[in-house]
This record gives C-alpha cells, structure tokens and sequence, in this order.
C-alpha cells in the first residue's frame, strides 16, 4: 500500500511540474506519462546528487 501511496504523489508532481512548465513556457506539449516521469525522476536524481555533494563537502570542510 505505502508502494502505491509514494508512486501516487510521483505522479501528481511530475504531472503538476509539467503543468507549470507549459504555463511558463506558454505552450502546450502533449506527452504520455512515462516522458513526464521519467523527465521529473531525471530531474529530481540530478537534485538528490548535487544535495548529497553538497552535505559531503561541507562536512569535508568542517
């Protein structure tokens, strides 16, 4: 169940992030969900990556 539950509120950022980026973009780009998922999962590693870099360096440094 908290499978489906977590996969659930995936789709509904990636879908309300796209949303956002066609009202910014002012355009519309029709898309299936796994573009859309598989662009928000892409977007949202590189993030988790620079963030974990981030911590290590400053704990390099203290």
């Amino acid at each position: 169940m908290k499978y489906i539950i977590d996969n659930s509120h995936d789709f509904f950022h990636a879908l309300i992030t796209t949303i956002r980026q066609d009202i910014i973009n002012n355009s519309y780009e029709k898309r299936s969900f796994k573009e859309v998922y598989a662009e928000y999962n892409k977007t949202a590693k590189k993030t988790l990556s620079t963030t974990s870099l981030i911590t290590e360096l400053m704990y390099l440094h203290t």
